[in-house]
């Protein structure tokens, strides 16, 4: 479901990364990356990738993301801004049909089966494609994370395909 690595991008300018609006709603943004070659160019000192990742910058914005799974299979958040925020992991009580890509599910046919809270600066490696994931965020605020992801490798084969420096 996820896991914490021991990585850190804090020498990353938000500001220089972050470009145009390419997903807009209202609790929820997300943007594209406009000097790639800055963010590998420092991505690349701590880990290196045999399959690149798309990029961008995700903002989730109070109260946060109710349960869902994303069209993409894996991803790792970096967390430039965070509160007090949790990411919740689910599974569904009553199994509905597989379903693929973004989709939303009834917190009331959902049980906890994991959770942490990032703190800034912190990545973690995240099944997003197979996995019920939410966002409760407790105070207002604005959750700004750089996403790193791929559509078609798995969390496991994304944890065996990253180099470390």
């Amino acid at each position: 479901m996820f896991k914490k690595l021991d990585i850190s991008f804090s020498e990353l300018d938000f500001v220089k990364l972050k470009g145009k609006n390419s997903f807009d709603l209202p609790k929820f943004k997300e943007y594209s990356i406009i000097d790639t070659d800055y963010l590998f160019g420092i991505l690349n000192k701590q880990v290196q990738f045999d399959i690149v990742p798309e990029v961008n910058i995700t903002e989730i914005i109070y109260p946060g993301a109710g349960p869902h799974t994303d069209t993409w299979q894996s991803a790792i958040n970096f967390y430039f801004d965070i509160g007090d925020d949790e990411t919740f992991f689910w599974k569904e009580i009553n199994q509905s049909d597989s379903k693929k890509g973004l989709v939303s599910y009834d917190p009331s046919n959902l049980e906890q089966v994991g959770s942490f809270k990032a703190n800034k600066g912190d990545c973690y490696l995240l099944d997003v494609g197979n996995s019920i994931h939410s966002v409760k965020m407790h105070k207002p605020a604005t959750r700004r994370i750089l996403r790193l992801f791929w559509y078609e490798l798995s969390f496991n084969q994304v944890l065996q395909n990253l180099k470390f420096v």
